[in-house]
């Protein structure tokens, strides 16, 4: 009987320890969760300035840059800050040529912008397209814009990938740096690197001399230059062209 008793004791002990300590979890987890702390402010800046507007002129006094922000911040030892930036560019004859959104820019004191975060172009005058991509910068100084980052064109008839860009914007013609693959609407695709894009009124031409690969339903092509007609929708492939049909 003796052994009995002190087993049952063992066990309810055992017992009244897992209550114990199950209760003083269910303690802890009913605890009211503390508050996030809100988001840190911008507060070591020198001046705020909210609509922010700044025109830009070349030596020849016309408008090269219209920048738009909803709130401009400058700062003593680092860039000002532009938060949800407007950068709209302009070629020599003073027409727009395209319209730059960001979530956040940095403006330098040599006059670069750097847009960050869902960077948006799109062409204001002559053939239409649109590029996406996560960081560009705009040289106000030499009318040139340039990303080292990944870069989705849209011209609307083909879709390009690159691996960055440069571009005089008081020209017509972009470069497309990097690996880049080219798809068109009907399923055709390209893979080249190092693409011109020569953006006339009304129609878009690229070009590359490098190795280029076609590839459709019908046709798997190797060459080593190509002229593409995006308007025409012709291919000119060059140099040593291999080819296998079906």
């Amino acid at each position: 009987m003796q052994k009995i008793s002190i087993h049952i004791s063992r066990n309810l002990l055992t017992m009244g320890f897992i209550i114990t300590l199950v209760g003083i979890i269910w303690f802890f987890i009913s605890l009211p969760k503390a508050d996030k702390p809100p988001p840190s402010k911008i507060s070591n800046y020198i001046e705020k300035i909210e609509q922010f507007a700044l025109q830009i002129f070349n030596q020849k006094h016309k408008q090269s840059n219209f920048i738009e922000a909803e709130t401009y911040y400058s700062f003593k030892q680092a860039p000002a800050l532009l938060k949800k930036p407007k950068v709209t560019t302009f070629d020599e004859q003073g027409k727009e040529r395209h319209l730059l959104v960001a979530k956040r820019a940095n403006y330098f004191s040599n006059g670069e912008i750097k847009l960050k975060g869902k960077v948006n172009i799109k062409a204001k005058s002559g053939a239409n397209y649109q590029i996406d991509t996560e960081e560009i910068s705009v040289d106000t100084k030499a009318n040139s814009l340039k990303s080292s980052k990944k870069i989705i064109y849209n011209d609307g008839k083909s879709k390009i990938i690159a691996q960055g860009m440069n571009m005089d914007y008081a020209s017509n013609k972009m470069n497309l740096t990097g690996k880049i693959k080219i798809m068109q609407k009907g399923g055709q695709q390209i893979l080249t690197r190092d693409l011109l894009v020569d953006q006339q009124k009304d129609n878009v031409i690229y070009q590359t001399p490098e190795k280029v690969h076609y590839q459709s339903k019908a046709a798997n092509i190797h060459a080593k230059g190509m002229h593409y007609d995006s308007k025409a929708q012709k291919i000119k492939l060059t140099g040593g062209v291999i080819g296998l049909y079906e």
